[in-house]
């Protein structure tokens, strides 16, 4: 619980191809799981961000800390939602398939409880599942944008954001 948004940063290592197991309990307000960002300084970091916020928020691929006049802010800043599975194309343009139903997946996020969340991240593909559902993935080719490793990041949004996670685990995958 803070005041401003910062990040915790795992700065031993930046670790490519992944699995990232944890358990999360959100109460309030917004955090998220970096994963493949860059150390910006001052407890800010810049890259693939999978979002811990209320039900209806639940599923959320993004980019982080993208400037608003960012040329890329359309295709980067919400980059797949619940159910969606978007990928980015060497130019960085964007397609997106609805892979299922958003509702339906964001159900099975319980607010105010444990949760279990695993990242899997391999070559240009980041997804994302909530209690062992799929929520959203992305797969990224943008060549100036896809990030290939890089820090892993847990955000506590200030502004009285409520958020614990613990049992993170992380495994190298080949």
């Amino acid at each position: 619980k803070s005041k401003e948004k910062n990040w915790l940063i795992w700065r031993k290592e930046q670790p490519a191809d992944f699995i990232l197991r944890l358990e999360f309990r959100w109460d309030k307000g917004n955090s998220g799981v970096q994963v493949r960002s860059d150390d910006l300084g001052k407890w800010q970091v810049f890259g693939y961000q999978a979002e811990v916020a209320s039900q209806g928020q639940m599923g959320l691929w993004h980019h982080s800390l993208l400037a608003k006049d960012h040329p890329r802010k359309k295709e980067r800043h919400l980059m797949a939602t619940a159910g969606q599975v978007a990928t980015l194309a060497p130019d960085g343009s964007k397609t997106v398939k609805q892979g299922w139903e958003p509702k339906k997946v964001q159900s099975h996020f319980k607010e105010h409880e444990w949760n279990t969340m695993e990242i899997i991240a391999k070559g240009p593909k980041v997804a994302h599942k909530v209690n062992g559902v799929m929520f959203a993935t992305v797969i990224d080719h943008d060549k100036e944008m896809s990030r290939k490793k890089g820090f892993i990041a847990l955000q506590d949004h200030g502004k009285g954001c409520i958020v614990a996670f613990r049992k993170i685990r992380l495994k190298k995958i080949p």
